[in-house]
């Protein structure tokens, strides 16, 4: 792919050509389907750790690049703000002492850069939103120096139009037009991955998306920004708006916006998915692509699908479905985005643990969500679990109306539980 990353608007022969890439990825996605390439009898988990840098104070500490540029280490990322850094952790099979690896992995890695951290007198914090955070800290000087978030930031802006508001209630209202540019750094996440059956891929989808609220209510940490006490969980509304792309007040009927939970169940094939996100959305960026991926196929290839990797990778669900190929056999894999970071890695494991448990338990014992539960029920209940963390309702399957606790304790927990230990997982 070319390195050449460029406002689609700015060059509408760039963007035609890459679009009809896109939709050639689509064609060979359902190519490889049909040709039953994707790797099927193989479960495996992966993870990003994103973390803030902060100094004695508990401020933010702008030392990413120091950092990443002492430790030259490719499993190490920049990422919105020079105060964040992502850890990717390596896939691992799923099985027996899985979740204790990647603890494992990732307290490595922490502690690598803590060390690192320490030199410049600062640390590491693991939360979805520092609670210290000031509008000082969010100013361009804090923008990580990486052409493509500067690109993003731009493209936002020509779009949208400086006069634009952010507006989040709470227990306090946050109301602002100051446009503070790095709003977008102030959110960290824990995104967990889950290889998944591609053949079957729909129905775990639609999983993913029903059992968003307990999860999200359960590990909801960030109801503090700018000292405004707001969402229990403020990174879901804070990057809806962060990442938006239209116009106040213009035709908001017509368009989307481009952070979503969902609009329906998938029905069929996850390619579905796929195609619906090209009809909603035009490409906010394009990128020359060198790779055929149908003729890739014809010769015996498996296709890397660079096209549509990265225009999906402009459009953020809360559960994204990912295409990737390890050792040679393309995979697809759900990637929660919902989960914050922190408080400790203790409890994100745990977090990871619940979800993929309930990701094999549910799926298990239910087959089909759609005959179990409206999708508006699904939707209501991930932003009520964002606004509320556990003090919260839940319409749950089969017309059922659960505390969160009740929903968490006496149902979801064991049916993770089993699930795990029946897939042989401590």
């Amino acid at each position: 792919m070319s390195n050449e990353i460029i406002p689609a608007f700015r060059k509408p022969e760039l963007r035609n050509a890459f679009m009809k890439k896109v939709l050639q990825d689509i064609d060979a996605m359902k190519l490889l389907l049909e040709k039953d390439l994707f790797e099927r009898d193989k479960i495996r988990i992966g993870a990003e750790q994103e973390l803030h840098l902060i100094d004695a104070d508990y401020n933010p500490a702008p030392l990413a690049m120091k950092v990443m540029e002492e430790m030259n280490d490719t499993r190490l990322a920049s990422e919105y703000a020079l105060f964040n850094l992502e850890i990717n952790a390596e896939p691992l099979d799923f099985s027996d002492t899985v979740f204790s690896e990647l603890q494992e992995n990732i307290r490595y890695k922490l502690d690598q850069i803590s060390q690192v951290s320490s030199k410049y007198k600062a640390k590491v914090l693991l939360t979805g939103i520092l609670p210290s955070l000031k509008r000082k800290h969010l100013e361009l000087e804090n923008l990580t120096p990486n052409p493509r978030f500067r690109i993003m930031l731009d493209i936002v802006n020509e779009s949208r139009g400086r006069d634009y508001e952010f507006h989040i209630e709470g227990q306090d209202q946050l109301i602002t037009r100051e446009n503070p540019v790095v709003f977008g750094g102030a959110l960290t996440s824990f995104q967990v991955h889950l290889q998944i059956d591609a053949h079957r891929a729909g129905e775990f989808y639609n999983w993913a998306q029903a059992i968003a609220g307990p999860v999200l209510a359960a590990s909801a940490n960030s109801p503090i920004f700018l000292n405004k006490r707001l969402w229990q969980e403020t990174r879901i509304a804070l990057f809806r708006q962060t990442a938006d792309t239209r116009k106040p007040y213009h035709n908001p009927r017509a368009e989307k916006s481009r952070v979503f939970f969902g609009e329906k169940w998938v029905d069929g094939s996850i390619l579905s998915q796929f195609r619906e996100d090209i009809l909603r959305y035009e490409p906010l960026v394009a990128v020359e692509v060198k790779e055929n991926s149908l003729q890739a196929i014809t010769e015996n290839k498996i296709p890397r699908l660079e096209a549509l990797n990265f225009f999906t990778g402009t459009i953020y669900r809360w559960n994204r479905t990912c295409y990737g190929i390890t050792d040679g056999r393309p995979h697809l894999r759900i990637e929660n985005r919902f989960i914050p970071s922190g408080p400790t890695l203790v409890d994100q494991i745990a977090n990871a643990a619940f979800w993929i448990g309930l990701m094999l338990g549910m799926k298990g014992k239910y087959a089909e969500v759609k005959d179990h539960m409206e999708f508006d029920s699904a939707r209501k209940n991930f932003y009520k679990a964002a606004k509320y963390g556990l003090d919260v309702h839940f319409d749950w399957l089969d017309g059922r109306n659960l505390t969160a606790r009740q929903l968490i304790l006496d149902e979801l927990l064991p049916l993770s539980r089993k699930a795990l230990e029946e897939n042989g997982v401590h």
